[in-house]
């Protein structure tokens, strides 16, 4: 709710909180909602703005590195620009990793840094460090304010700023910085104030031009667009990959990406970052078991490509990457962004989406799916077979079974957050098609274990749905800060904490075979006791010793807070397994 301009009025008391409040008003008015503030006295101004604000849903966080994945979250379930606030000083710094994050994958963050004004910098001032562009080349746009000054001119300028750094985080998917400076008084003390800030209509007139950004796309014309179309329907062995990209609208996503598999008659290849796997309703020809189907290599041979017309950037498995390489298809990559995912180096760039590409593309007259279509579907489907007669038998904690048992299991529409390493793997590996419209999420912007629980507690407050995180005992505890934040998390969260007692990607690698230093350096082993660790921050802890009991936990999700359920593994022993399985269940061969 937006405050009516003779409540705006009564409000001022000097022009650092006028500064503030018209921040905070011109965020909401453009559409913003959520606010994340780490505590510290420069930025009171726009602390007082942005939580007196009643419009505005805000969070604060003590570790700001824990707010800035926390309003990654936000951002990454809504697709609305977070506000992300803080003090002046190393605390802006603790937001770094979360903001490669966000430029790295596309997520939109407008951050506050408040800041000592030019008179008080390089001086030895306390909390003072250079501010400007210390985020590198990761915003897509970043700039300093004014100093605060309630004149009519430099008043107009702050709303044309704010503005503009909404909309270019809005519109281009990615994290942009407005350093603010701000003099004393920082508090609302009485101060003086022009007279024409008391005439309710001017904050009326100063208001009336902020409206939300219509977004757009720079799409390349539709005569190339049917050019591409034209090229690529040539092609008999096509592929679509559908690689690292988290649509906002998963319905709409599978439904258009239905309608053009159909079109050309081209399999579907999902990494399962994209939730498709759970709309298989309306993906026809829908491939998730790729990476164990290309380690026969008379299928990987027989099989290659022609044509790939690639989404998002590639999936993790090595295996697919490494195969598109030798292959050499033409690869068509469809990305709407200034950024380059084309990791096999040969992809063109057709700049539109997918809903341009479909409003251009015509049905086909022979609906019927080709050859080689129907062997890619066969195939997957007998290696689907398999692994689910694996996984029934499977009685031990294996901890790829939980991934399995998720995906046949989980309440509708509950959205499913993954970590980083073995978690993310496992998803690609053994989520199950189905038709739960169920949103995953994961980090793979930096494709690293930064702030894993803190992005799952923004995802769980954003979507206003129970929420599930799939994560490893490392990437846990190396966000550990964030249940800081579970007495007042306002949403509902279950942790399926797979503890294998260090990294599990890493038994993976080739130097699991130097022994030492491996366990110390590498696998780094924690003795950590979980349960107490809950139990310090009054967290909600269950301790798992077979599945049906993770069954139970599955099926009856909590009504509010945060829920660890520790899953403890064996790290070796499940690594064999994995990779057992790749060489003997998957290596019978593809045909029945």
């Amino acid at each position: 709710m937006s405050p009516s301009a003779d409540e705006f009025v009564s409000s001022l008391s000097n022009v650092t909180m006028l500064w503030g409040t018209l921040i905070a008003e011109a965020f909401y008015r453009l559409g913003g909602r959520y606010a994340v503030i780490s505590p510290g006295s420069r930025s009171a101004p726009l602390t007082f703005a942005f939580a007196r604000h009643k419009g505005i849903a805000t969070s604060v966080i003590l570790d700001e590195r824990s707010a800035a994945f926390f309003a990654l979250g936000l951002a990454k379930e809504s697709g609305i620009p977070t506000a992300l606030i803080c003090t002046s000083g190393t605390a802006a710094a603790h937001f770094f990793p979360a903001v490669i994050e966000a430029g790295e994958s596309g997520v939109p963050l407008l951050i506050l840094t408040a800041d000592r004004p030019p008179e008080m910098r390089d001086c030895q001032a306390g909390q003072t460090i250079d501010q400007l562009k210390m985020f590198g080349n990761y915003p897509v746009w970043q700039a300093e304010l004014a100093v605060p000054e309630a004149s009519e001119a430099v008043l107009e300028h702050l709303r044309g700023m704010v503005v503009h750094a909404f909309r270019r985080a809005k519109d281009a998917h990615g994290v942009v910085h407005l350093n603010v400076p701000l003099r004393e008084p920082l508090y609302p003390q009485v101060g003086t104030l022009p007279d024409f800030l008391k005439n309710e209509s001017w904050f009326a007139d100063w208001v009336r031009p902020i409206r939300p950004p219509i977004s757009f796309t720079k799409c390349i014309a539709q005569a190339d667009i049917e050019k591409v179309l034209n090229e690529i329907s040539g092609y008999t062995k096509g592929l679509i990959v559908v690689g690292y990209c988290s649509p906002y609208d998963v319905n709409d996503f599978a439904t258009q990406l239905g309608q053009l598999s159909e079109r050309l008659g081209w399999p579907v290849v999902d990494g399962g970052f994209s939730g498709i796997r759970s709309q298989c309703d309306v993906v026809p020809h829908l491939i998730t078991h790729y990476e164990p189907l290309l380690v026969d290599d008379a299928f990987a041979h027989d099989m290659r490509p022609e044509c790939v017309l690639q989404l998002g950037a590639l999936p993790t498995g090595k295996r697919l990457r490494a195969w598109l390489g030798m292959a050499r298809p033409q690869i068509f990559l469809l990305d709407v962004a200034d950024r380059n995912v084309d990791t096999v180096h040969r992809a063109t760039l057709v700049r539109c989406s997918l809903q341009d590409l479909i409003a251009c593309s015509k049905p086909r007259s022979n609906m019927e799916s080709s050859v080689y279509t129907d062997q890619w579907v066969r195939a997957d489907a007998l290696i689907a077979e398999r692994v689910d007669v694996f996984m029934s038998a499977e009685d031990t904690l294996f901890e790829g079974k939980l991934s399995w048992l998720l995906s046949r299991s989980i309440p509708a529409d509950t959205p499913v957050v993954y970590a980083n390493s073995m978690p993310v793997r496992d998803l690609e590996l053994f989520w199950r098609k189905g038709h739960g419209g169920n949103r995953i999420f994961v980090n793979r912007g930096a494709n690293g274990i930064d702030g894993t629980l803190s992005t799952a507690m923004g995802i769980a407050v954003s979507s206003g749905r129970h929420t599930c995180l799939v994560t490893g005992d490392l990437a846990f505890l190396h966000d550990s800060n964030g249940l800081l934040n579970a007495h007042k998390f306002k949403g509902a969260l279950t942790v399926f904490l797979i503890n294998n007692d260090g990294g599990g990607i890493f038994e993976h690698l080739p130097v699991a075979r130097y022994e030492p230093p491996f366990e110390e350096f590498f696998a780094t082993p924690q003795a950590v006791d979980i349960e107490k660790l809950c139990s310090a921050y009054s967290v909600s802890y269950v301790r798992i010793h077979n599945w049906q009991e993770v069954q139970v936990q599955i099926e009856h999700p909590p009504f509010e807070g945060v829920r660890i359920v520790e899953i403890t593994t064996h790290r070796r022993m499940d690594a064999e397994k994995r990779m057992r399985l790749v060489r003997e269940l998957f290596s019978k061969g593809w045909s029945a």
